[in-house]
């Protein structure tokens, strides 16, 4: 399932530190592109057509991860699997909010209110790949949902639109109209 044109283009996140994340959605035929920044940190992420990520391609000063997706789990620039990652189905890079969306539009379009899934995360500015296992929970309406780092303990409720977009991050940060 496709995302709604209003999806694509150029968006803000206002942090509560006063940094700014930018992203900027674009639809190229295989799927979703993004391309990012937020402070040191500038990224490209490949998003497939069922919104989960193939590819991401990022620094954070002189810090790079650059990492693909294979039928066997995630694999880093030298081609090695890295370990744990078979069943990591979606990626969160830290410093933004937007890699939450896609896990959220993926539920959204299946009509899911709930899911956990093996994450694979990267820290910033470390640049550090790890799997957690994460969750996400309606509530209500749909407009507002719970989610929880299971690994590490961290929970947030966060506000998105009608397509799945983080809008607020309680604590962290705010999407700019």
């Amino acid at each position: 399932m496709s995302l709604p044109e209003d999806f694509a283009g150029a968006f803000v996140w206002e942090w509560h530190d006063g940094s700014f994340d930018r992203a900027r959605f674009d639809l190229p035929p295989n799927g979703w592109e993004v391309t990012g920044r937020h402070g040191d940190s500038r990224y490209v992420l490949q998003i497939n057509h069922d919104h989960a990520p193939i590819s991401l391609a990022a620094t954070c000063g002189d810090k790079t991860c650059s990492l693909r997706r294979s039928a066997r789990g995630w694999r880093n620039e030298d081609d090695e699997l890295l370990p744990g990652s078979e069943r990591a189905s979606d990626l969160d890079l830290g410093g933004t909010a937007e890699t939450n969306s896609f896990t959220l539009r993926r539920l959204m379009t299946r009509r899911r209110s709930h899911g956990q899934f093996d994450v694979l995360m990267i820290s910033l500015p470390d640049m550090t790949p790890h799997v957690v296992r994460q969750s996400y929970a309606r509530e209500g309406d749909g407009a507002v949902w719970r989610y929880a780092n299971q690994t590490s303990g961290f929970s947030a409720r966060l506000t998105v639109d009608k397509n799945g977009l983080v809008t607020d991050y309680p604590d962290l940060c705010s999407k700019r109209d």
